[in-house]
């Protein structure tokens, strides 16, 4: 009887442990505005929604960044500088993502992503660019550059998704992960060890992820941001029945050697399905190469937009 009453008390004090440990609840906005704007931080109201966005430098030509689904604008720290010295650049968190925040009728379909960049572009004046999405900003930019081939120049697809290899397996989505329970468990809770599993499939240097994961915790501890996920996944993102044979910007296909998230074959796969492509793959990288190896990214982008 003592032994279980004991096992039953540890037990409880294991799991009240853990709560404590895991305990990350929403927070609103504006507790996160200093820590992560900008000292040129702006925002623009589109579709309802505040953006937060910034543009650098002064170059003839304009260069606008995407970042990926669970992304945001931090992503490009690190080649921001070097970029902003030839163009004119804008970056801004996406709908659902970081500092601008959930999107209002929650939906995340291609067509309601694509109809936000139309409005945001248009609001902030961009009449011709150059494209860079990196992951599905990528896609997305597919996707814009399709409906809108005038406006764009030149198009680069970092690590991007969009790609399909057939010798690959579908990979698995973590039964754990996805569980309904799971969902509901996760609008207060985030166990470490579980972000910074997920967070080690982004990168070959498992060094990077300690100093990634504070900026994802706060970034979907946003109100409404940890929703997006959620949402995200139960729309189409179809792949082989895009048109990219229609694509006829010159056009940039970056992958990393150890990307596992959207591999060198799926880099491959969009190369060749892209007329006007070339393709460049980034060594000792893992899918957040702009983190990974900013210089080498640089090089392979500056290279193609001279």
């Amino acid at each position: 009887m003592r032994v279980a009453k004991f096992t039953a008390v540890l037990l409880l004090l294991v799991i009240s442990g853990f709560l404590i440990y895991s305990y990350a609840p929403q927070r609103p906005l504006n507790e996160y505005l200093e820590k992560y704007s900008y000292p040129d931080s702006k925002f623009i109201e589109v579709q309802g929604k505040k953006v937060h966005y910034y543009k650098r430098g002064t170059g003839e030509k304009t260069l606008v960044l995407i970042h990926g689904s669970g992304g945001n604008i931090h992503h490009f720290d690190y080649v921001i500088d070097d970029l902003s010295k030839k163009y004119t650049v804008i970056a801004f968190d996406n709908i659902g993502h970081a500092l601008t925040g959930p999107q209002i009728k929650d939906d995340y379909s291609n067509e309601a992503f694509v109809s936000f960049l139309e409005e945001l572009f248009d609001k902030l004046e961009v009449k011709k660019m150059h494209l860079l999405g990196r992951s599905f900003g990528g896609y997305l930019s597919v996707l814009y550059s399709l409906r809108h081939p005038e406006r764009v120049e030149k198009l680069i697809l970092l690590n991007s998704f969009g790609g399909v290899c057939e010798s690959e397996p579908v990979p698995e989505k973590s039964k754990l992960l996805t569980h309904p329970l799971m969902n509901k468990f996760s609008q207060n809770f985030l166990p470490p060890f579980l972000v910074k599993k997920e967070l080690g499939k982004l990168f070959y240097d498992q060094s990077k992820v300690d100093q990634y994961y504070q900026n994802v915790v706060d970034m979907i501890s946003i109100e409404g941001n940890r929703n997006y996920r959620i949402l995200f996944d139960k729309f189409p993102r179809p792949k082989r029945e895009v048109p990219m044979e229609k694509l006829t910007h010159e056009t940039l296909v970056v992958s990393s050697d150890h990307d596992v998230i959207h591999t060198p074959c799926q880099g491959e796969d969009l190369h060749k399905r892209i007329p006007n492509s070339q393709l460049k793959k980034i060594e000792g990288s893992g899918h957040l190469s702009t983190w990974e190896k900013p210089r080498e990214v640089l090089a392979v982008v500056e290279e193609f937009l001279k």
